[in-house]
């Protein structure tokens, strides 16, 4: 089995777990997020999921908020699930945490709705990029807190924290954003900022590891978070140019919203007929 194959395999476990809770006439797809999608993933790595759904009719006619949420698996693997009308919002909010589903190359879509999903994916360099400003800011939010749990104890990083004096995981994020923010406003295209070349990877992964001792490391995150601080300060000051949406992008994702949506409500009120 190839390693393809065999993360698939795993991702239609997900999917098939989702069919049991939510009809599939619901779903749009399911997509692997995480360490895979950035060849940085290890042989004991998570397979991590979205899981992307619509309202239900009386979710709809009763005004419910949209779900979002999060199901745990026996084997403690994670299912994020959330309604298309918050995905399309994420989509804008330019966060490399969504963004990257339409990069991946691990996820199962429903047919029935695969046609208009592929609009998004051949159009995804433009929405990654629709507005600059607010991917900068997005991943900066996410490298502070990566840097922050660097050192701090939680449930995630205690057993780590006690090996290694801090949390290499968390160092290993920091350096990957590092990256994908430096390439990204050099205006790369986005699959190389989310995949390094293949000596960068190996670096990434061995900090992961924990290949520094705590000193290093420390010195290693406060020299990234200051780069990081400096791009995003690059980004404010040139905000004529980085902070501006992109209304063709917009209108797109307005546009397969609807479509899509209305793709299901027509089955759904006839089955309610």
């Amino acid at each position: 089995m190839t390693r393809y194959e065999a993360i698939m395999a795993r991702v239609q476990e997900h999917y098939n777990d989702a069919l049991k809770r939510i009809p599939e006439e619901r779903i749009i797809g399911i997509f692997l997020e995480g360490s895979q999608n950035y060849n940085m993933d290890m042989e004991n790595s998570d397979i991590d999921t979205k899981l992307f759904i619509f309202p239900s009719l009386d979710d709809i006619i009763y005004n419910k908020t949209p779900i979002s949420t999060t199901w745990i698996r026996d084997n403690n693997e994670h299912i994020s699930v959330k309604d298309i009308r918050l995905v399309m919002t994420t989509f804008r909010k330019q966060n490399l945490n969504f963004l990257e589903v339409l990069f991946t190359p691990y996820f199962i879509l429903n047919p029935r709705y695969s046609s208009l999903w592929n609009v998004l994916v051949t159009n995804r360099e433009k929405i990654a990029r629709y507005n600059q400003h607010a991917a900068v800011m997005a991943m900066y939010g996410v490298a502070y807190n990566k840097f922050k749990m660097l050192f701090k104890i939680s449930e995630a990083t205690e057993k780590s924290i006690k090996k290694f004096g801090y949390a290499p995981k968390q160092l290993h994020h920091l350096k990957r954003i590092e990256y994908f923010l430096e390439k990204y406003i050099e205006g790369n295209n986005y699959m190389s900022c989310m995949r390094p070349p293949q000596d960068v990877t190996a670096e990434l992964i061995a900090i992961k590891q924990g290949k520094y001792n705590k000193d290093i490391a420390k010195r290693m995150a406060e020299e990234s978070i200051k780069h990081i601080k400096e791009i995003r300060k690059y980004v404010i000051d040139n905000a004529e140019i980085y902070n501006k949406s992109n209304t063709e992008v917009n209108l797109n994702l307005i546009a397969i919203q609807k479509k899509l949506m209305m793709i299901y409500l027509k089955s759904e009120v006839s089955i309610a007929e």
